[in-house]
């Protein structure tokens, strides 16, 4: 039964909050931009996704999904670059369709369920190494999860092991959330983040994109019923949702994974904290922290978080 204690992270008593644990996780990382050596993949639609790398010709590969309106100059991205090239592996951080700095070509963006362009990078990058493990955050996490899940694709046998940290598995329920008063500066960001991201995209795209409607939308929920959802084929963001989170696909995992969530994150719903299903399979060892915030876990004093440490060692134990 992996469900694993709750206690078992255990912060000092300020960032027994979740939005300090957030907000001051994400303030007092280090700082200072990695110099990643970029590989442009091409993709089967003509399009180009980006992934910045560290390589140190080691035998051990992690690949590193980011989440929401993220890159790989994350903070969290960074951090976890620098950690795992220090402790023998190579990285390869994604850069979803549109967040690279550069736009992508296609009408499609990225969103929650696009498990192809993951596909796509272990199929790159794997053959080079004997163990390669997926790490993603928030909808990064998410994208780990379905992939694993949801038996598209063939795993290649390179993959060990996944971690997905702070991941809005139940997709619907986190976007409600999201959308709360006391969240506003968080989605005010995203909001604003996926507003210029929008625009960029109707340049090449005048004819397919509507932005009279842009000014109008209150809420992630409503960015997504307006733009994600039509744009990536579905009929709208409970469709959209409804497909791609998750949740639905834990049962089939069968590649040992681990969830960190918190349940102070305030990102995510109570049914994103999968306790039932991580209970029934073997394979799925989750933490249902009391606190961490969202893509939080800050240790006092520590140059590392506890996400970073409970990863590394996680990964380390299935490494060939």
């Amino acid at each position: 039964m992996p469900v694993l204690p709750a206690d078992d992270y255990s912060p000092s008593y300020i960032y027994k909050n979740g939005h300090r644990n957030t907000l001051l996780s994400h303030m007092l990382r280090p700082t200072g931009i990695i110099s990643f050596e970029r590989k442009r993949l091409s993709t089967l639609d003509d399009d180009f996704i980006d992934i910045d790398c560290l390589f140190n010709k080691n035998e051990r590969l992690v690949i590193l999904c980011h989440g929401l309106e993220g890159s790989s100059s994350s903070s969290y991205i960074q951090q976890f670059s620098r950690y795992f090239s220090g402790h023998g592996f190579d990285v390869a951080a994604m850069n979803y369709r549109g967040c690279s700095g550069e736009m992508n070509r296609q009408l499609r963006l990225y969103h929650s369920g696009a498990t192809d362009d993951v596909q796509l990078t272990l199929e790159s990058f794997a053959s080079d190494y004997s163990s390669v493990f997926l790490i993603g955050f928030s909808l990064g996490g998410n994208l780990v999860l379905k992939y694993l899940g949801d038996q598209i694709y063939k795993l290649p046998t390179q993959l060990k092991a996944a971690v997905a940290i702070s991941t809005p598995a139940h997709l619907e329920s986190c976007s409600l959330k999201i959308i709360q008063r006391e969240n506003w500066l968080y989605e005010k960001r995203f909001m604003i983040s996926l507003g210029k991201k929008l625009r960029g995209k109707a340049k090449l795209f005048p004819d397919q994109i509507d932005l009279s409607k842009l000014k109008g939308l209150n809420n992630l929920y409503e960015f997504d019923d307006v733009y994600t959802a039509p744009l990536h084929g579905f009929e709208n963001a409970k469709d959209y949702y409804t497909r791609c989170s998750s949740k639905q696909f834990l049962s089939s995992i069968n590649l040992p994974t681990l969830m960190l969530s918190a349940v102070d994150d305030p990102f995510l719903s109570d049914q994103a904290i999968p306790i039932d299903e991580a209970a029934e399979n073997d394979n799925l060892f989750l933490y249902p922290c009391t606190y961490g915030g969202h893509v939080g876990f800050h240790i006092k004093k520590n140059q590392h978080s506890w996400m970073e440490l409970k990863s590394l060692e996680f990964i380390s134990s299935y490494t060939s």
